[in-house]
Formats: C-alpha cells, structure tokens, sequence
C-alpha cells in the first residue's frame, strides 16, 4: 500500500488531510513577546513551496499563519524588514546563507518587508522582486496581506521564532545595526534550541 493512502477494502483511497483548527486568543499585539500567541495573519508575496526552494518564476501569492501551521512544519522564524534599512538587508543576507540548514531540519523561515521604499508604505512585488535577488534569498518572502499585519509586526529588525503547533512566540531578538545580526542570532538559536 501506498503511503499516505488507506485500504478501502477493494483497493486503496488517499487519506483525507486533516486541518487543524487554529489556537484561539488571546493574542499578542505590536511586537509580540515571548510566550504570546500570534493571530492568523494573511501576507501577500513569493512563497516557497514545502521543500524551501523559491521558484525562479515567481508569482504572487497569499499565506496565511493557518496555512503554515498546516504545513507539517514544527517552527518557523519571522524575520521583520524594511526595503529601506541597511541592518535589515544586512540580515537578509545572513538570511540567504543559514536557509538552506533551518530548512533541512525541518524549520520554516518568513522574510516580512512591513515597509516599501519609504517608512509606512507597503512594499511593491517589484520591490519583493529586488530583494530575492539582491539578498540571494530563497525563502517565502511577502508583504502584509492587510493592515492588522503591520499592527502585530511594526518594528524592522525583529526575529521571532514562532512555535507552529500552539502559534506562540518561543524566542525573539530585536538587533538593529547589531554584528552579528538579528538573523544570525535567530538561526543559532532555532538550531541549538528548538531543531537539535
């Protein structure tokens, strides 16, 4: 038998894929802290499928928290940026280098630009576009989906490590123009803490 599908007695069906329901309130606000809960938030931008790879055709799409918490993946690191910041794009590129580990070991990482080219404004997908590529990344990488994203989110150079199953905040870093960068310390502490 096939794995991922169910003896039916005549032969074999797929097994339905359950969704979990999504861990009530009470939620954190701007900058959540650790051991708050994070709503299910919707981002608009380039998600990367399962395997952690962003497409070179990229094309819009919409993420929710509830999506990502389905996912199968157990943490997820939210990295909040602006196009704007040197110390975000400075992390970015930490970014690009510690991926391809996190992902290995079963870990989901978010790049949030919360700002375009100009404080308060949302970024453009052009803009979303010049990151990927300027950063290498190759990670989901969006923009709010709505206003309440960048009310949870509003401060750049945050680091979140968010526990998927509970959707509560485990760890986080706020290190603008710090060396090591706020990334770096993200990653380290997903992989010696939460993915060993």
């Amino acid at each position: 038998m096939r794995p991922g599908y169910i003896d039916t007695g005549g032969g074999s069906a797929p097994i339905a894929q359950t969704t979990k329901s999504y861990p009530e309130g009470p939620y954190g606000e701007a900058d959540p802290e650790v051991g708050q809960r994070i709503e299910d938030l919707k981002f608009d931008g380039f998600v990367s499928p399962v395997d952690g790879t962003l497409a070179n055709q990229r094309k819009v799409q919409t993420l929710s928290f509830g999506e990502l918490r389905n996912s199968g993946k157990r943490y997820a690191i939210v990295h909040v940026s602006a196009y704007w910041c040197d110390s975000c794009s400075a992390s970015a590129l930490d970014l690009s280098d510690k991926a391809k580990t996190v992902l290995e070991r079963d870990g989901v990482i978010i790049e949030l630009l919360v700002d375009g080219s100009a404080a308060g404004a949302d970024p453009t997908f052009k803009e979303l576009d010049n990151w990927i590529v300027t950063g290498g990344l190759e990670v989901t990488t969006v923009a709010p989906g709505d206003e309440r994203v960048r009310e949870v989110f509003p401060t750049r150079e945050y680091a979140y490590i968010i526990e998927l199953e509970t959707m509560e905040v485990v760890w986080r870093h706020f290190g603008l123009y710090e060396r090591p960068t706020t990334v770096w310390y993200s990653v380290d502490a997903l992989l010696s803490l939460y993915l060993e």
